[in-house]
């Protein structure tokens, strides 16, 4: 699986590096929304799958942008490696 929020910019590398069966998840577009021509024939060469998500609902959306502006956040104390992801919760 490859997430792509960078968008244009990233857009055909993203789907040249998906293997056989691979999914794309695109979240954003910081680059822009146009790509340009897109390689179809790795979508269906590959039978790879491009799945398009966003942050939440456009409460949550502005919730998070309240606390942000407010500078009013929780951070994390320390870093964690994936293993210890788990428990990285706890040292908000």
């Amino acid at each position: 699986m490859v997430v792509d929020n960078v968008g244009a910019a990233t857009w055909e590398a993203s789907l040249r590096t998906l293997k056989r069966g691979g999914r794309l998840l695109t979240v954003g577009s910081t680059t822009g929304y146009r790509t340009g021509p897109t390689p179809i024939n790795i979508i269906f060469g590959r039978q790879v799958s491009i799945i398009g998500s966003t942050m939440g609902s456009q409460m949550e959306f502005e919730d998070v942008m309240r606390l942000i502006f407010a500078a009013n956040w929780p951070c994390l104390s320390t870093a964690h490696r994936r293993r210890g992801a788990p428990g990285a919760g706890t040292n908000v």
